[in-house]
């Protein structure tokens, strides 16, 4: 490991020895050993959180592809939420590495460190005098150590970082250090807006040229401007699982059928990294912000646009469902909100259904919801999310593809929901309702898959967006559109097929209207996503550089940094002012 990756270890060291030393000069001059308990004490403390989170690291990088950072703070108010996420195995190497090394490390703290320490009696003046060697040479060592030297700079993340691999950069990153500067720079979003580069004024006028269009039109897709409507939100469904978006064969051969008859986006990306940001951008077409997410905060999500509330207005009956816990990341608090006339969750369910550790598997979610669709008015809207496709993929069949390697049972559990859909979809057809409904198949957000891709490459936030049904015009079906878009944009889109206004959801972008920009953000834990056709870029706001560029040239990297920078600032400020 590089000089600079330890120079954060220092750094971190320096932070915590802050307090034992004030605590030992203290002890100086009281004749108890009562600082050199509460030193003893905070050790143990110190390093029980070390272990709790570089164990919970091990577990869930494979997952996030990032160390822990300020989104973990949201697992802790439902900490049942992270251990059904996680496999058995997982859950008993957490438990064991906690436990063995936090014993082992006491044994050496009490053998090498609290055994040596003694008290000598001593007049006042020696007292002071030592005191004052400790205090100023060593806090003089504390000070530079958090600064990581006496260079003009101090430390950032960004000193660990020496590899094209984003695993050993993250390896070198030490835990604490990335956890507690992450929970930093979100505290400072509070209350201002830290993604400001340039005048607000100018930012918005960037931004506004970027949203407006030449001409408001729309090349309608549909037969029918009032069909039923049924989303189908796929859990991590990465588009690397769709031969038809690029990504490998065999694995999703129901999705291909309906992909023949129906008309596919092929170049989507999400607008985030988690659920609750997905369905955000999916029912509101609101883009997702780094390190956290409006639907977290009531105050502010109850100021966004609703695709329910105005299919409401338009006369349909709304509902939806999910085999999971809605109560994760607040999501059931905006589903309610948004006035959904029916909302089901898995204990709203037959608690006899079969079951995994996080959910109803798929195929019982989706049986149930042919039988609730079955009983509602027409015109309907209903939304369901997939569970299966999110770790620990304990899913109810042997496995049926043996590639993939670390993730192939990812692309089993895939192969089981893609499954599942079809027999959904056949059961859906022999329905009266059927002939007259749209179907809607989006992800929430991408994943890692097996083809090991850069934590930053954009094919790590691409995914499938698919309209089938028979309400669809026979010159779309079996058609692709390769118009370069995010989920934020499908409100719009399918709002301008219903002949419907979309200008409240000023964020999502009719992608049926060919004067219509082709872009898409996407937002990461510490800056943005920016692609236009041929190009994209993240820019990091911690180490002010682009982590993924793959510009034609400097003058384009200029532009899209300039773009993206103005983006994320309004969009920011927009979330702020809610």
């Amino acid at each position: 490991m590089p000089f600079h990756a330890f120079m954060l270890d220092i750094s971190m060291i320096s932070y915590i020895i802050a307090l034992p030393l004030l605590l030992f000069v203290i002890q100086h001059f009281i004749a108890k050993p009562f600082a050199i308990l509460t030193i003893k004490i905070y050790s143990f403390i110190i390093a029980a959180i070390y272990l709790l989170i570089t164990a919970a690291e091990i577990n869930l990088y494979a997952e996030w592809l990032t160390k822990i950072d300020y989104r973990a703070i949201v697992y802790l108010n439902q900490p049942s939420e992270v251990f059904q996420t996680a496999t058995y195995a997982q859950t008993l190497l957490f438990f064991v590495y906690i436990i063995v090394t936090m014993i082992l490390f006491i044994k050496y703290y009490n053998y090498a460190v609290f055994s040596k320490v003694e008290f000598h009696e001593a007049t006042l003046i020696p007292k002071a005098v030592k005191s004052t060697v400790w205090l100023v040479f060593g806090g003089l060592l504390i000070t530079i150590g958090i600064r990581g030297g006496i260079q003009q700079i101090p430390i950032n993340q960004s000193w660990a970082y020496y590899s094209n691999n984003n695993a050993i950069n993250l390896a070198s990153v030490n835990s604490l250090w990335n956890l507690l500067g992450s929970i930093y720079q979100n505290a400072e979003t509070l209350n201002k807006n830290a993604y400001i580069t340039m005048a607000m004024d100018s930012a918005k006028s960037k931004v506004n040229l970027l949203l407006k269009v030449e001409k408001d039109t729309t090349i309608h897709f549909l037969t029918n401007h009032k069909p039923n409507i049924v989303f189908l939100i796929l859990e991590s469904f990465s588009a690397d699982l769709i031969q038809s978006c690029g990504g490998d064969t065999g694995l999703t051969p129901q999705i291909e059928k309906l992909i023949s008859e129906g008309y596919l986006f092929d170049n989507i990306y999400s607008s985030g990294t988690l659920s609750h940001q997905g369905i955000a951008s999916i029912f509101s077409g609101f883009p997702a912000q780094p390190s956290t997410s409006i639907i977290k905060e009531q105050a502010k999500f109850s100021k966004l646009p609703s695709l329910n509330k105005r299919l409401i207005k338009l006369g349909y009956n709304t509902s939806f469902y999910y085999g999971g816990q809605l109560t994760y990341a607040n999501i059931k608090s905006y589903m309610y909100f948004n006035q959904f006339h029916k909302i089901k969750d898995i204990d709203d369910y037959d608690s006899n259904i079969p079951r995994g550790k996080l959910g109803i598997h798929d195929q019982y979610t989706l049986t149930d919801h042919i039988n609730e669709l079955n009983q509602k008015a027409a015109p309907f809207f209903s939304g369901l999310f997939t569970v299966s496709t999110h770790s620990p993929y304990d899913i109810p069949m042997k496995w049926k593809i043996n590639k993939g390697g670390d993730e192939r049972d990812f692309l089993n559990a895939a192969w089981y929901s893609d499954s599942c859909i079809g027999a959904y979809i056949s059961e859906c057809k022999k329905q009266a309702w059927y002939k007259n409904t749209l179907f809607v198949l989006i992800a929430d957000h991408s994943k890692h898959t097996h083809y090991d891709r850069n934590y930053f490459e954009p094919k790590n936030r691409h995914i499938p967006l698919l309209f089938f049904g028979d309400v669809l015009n026979t010159s779309f079906k079996g058609k692709t559109n390769h118009m370069m878009g995010a989920q934020n944009d499908l409100v719009c889109t399918l709002l301008k097929q219903l002949n419907q206004d979309a200008a409240e959801f000023e964020w999502s972008k009719n992608l049926m209207n060919p004067y219509a920009q082709a872009y898409a953000y996407c937002a990461l834990t510490s800056g943005f996503g920016w692609a236009t056709p041929g190009q994209f870029l993240v820019y990091n706001y911690q180490n002010n550089n682009n982590d993924w560029n793959t510009c034609k040239n400097q003058a384009s990297t200029d532009s899209l940094n300039e773009i993206g920078k103005a983006y994320l600032q309004v969009l920011f400020q927009e979330y702020l002012d809610y």
